[in-house]
């Protein structure tokens, strides 16, 4: 994909609303933080940026805030270490602490699983339940990516989302497959509070050339006004 800062100073050119930077190796490889790295990520980004990958401690999550990160998102540690995240709640608030959910379909049926270690272990029981324990550790948003779409262009798992988020109050981050600009106005019509696309902003489409790009001031200005 090339180097990562000019990555981001593309998006900084097109007034990109937030941007979350997940290290996909970092817990399943148990990698250390590259704090460095974020540092230097930080320092170019002009909009919020949320940090996920690698999160091991209270420390982790201290330091992280100290480099710039507004938002420190927690998979595996949700599951090995729920305390430390509400210890990390209770610091620094709800607003800043985001647990990433990723979900992917049973080999045999329809019936979808929660996973962490970027998708390697799976955890056995339904996603609905896993969340409603997430949302009583305190944090303040969810984001909940199908594993099985991820990059393939495919659209968002619309049905998917709104089934697992309908009890949930607090907002929730759609994520995996993104495909066209419509897929945005049809999901603020289903009343989805944000968006989340990887692949979508970064090639033209699978397999084929880099391409960093993102929507135009008059299609987010259609999305905001859609009903």
């Amino acid at each position: 994909m090339g180097d990562p800062v000019n990555a981001i100073k593309i998006f900084n050119e097109k007034r990109v609303d937030e941007l979350i930077i997940l290290d996909i190796y970092a817990s399943k490889n148990r990698k250390k933080i590259d704090f460095e790295f974020i540092e230097e990520l930080c320092s170019e980004c002009f909009m919020p940026v949320g940090y996920g990958g690698g999160v091991q401690s209270l420390e982790d999550i201290k330091r992280l805030f100290a480099l710039g990160v507004e938002k420190v998102i927690v998979n595996s540690l949700v599951v090995t270490a729920p305390d430390v995240v509400k210890q990390a709640i209770e610091i620094y608030g709800a607003q800043s602490i985001v647990a990433s959910v990723d979900v992917k379909k049973s080999m045999f049926g329809n019936t979808y699983y929660p996973f962490i270690k970027s998708g390697k272990k799976r955890i056995r029981e339904d996603v609905s339940s896993f969340l409603q324990k997430i949302i009583k550790i305190g944090v303040g948003e969810i984001i909940i990516t199908d594993i099985d779409r991820e990059g393939t262009f495919s659209g968002y798992n619309f049905d998917l989302f709104n089934q697992l988020t309908q009890n949930i109050t607090i907002p929730c981050v759609i994520n995996g497959g993104a495909k066209q600009f419509e897929e945005f106005i049809e999901g603020k019509k289903r009343s989805i509070d944000a968006f989340a696309a990887g692949s979508f902003f970064s090639l033209q489409k699978p397999h084929f050339a880099v391409l960093i790009t993102y929507l135009s001031p008059e299609e987010i200005d259609k999305i905001n006004s859609t009903k």
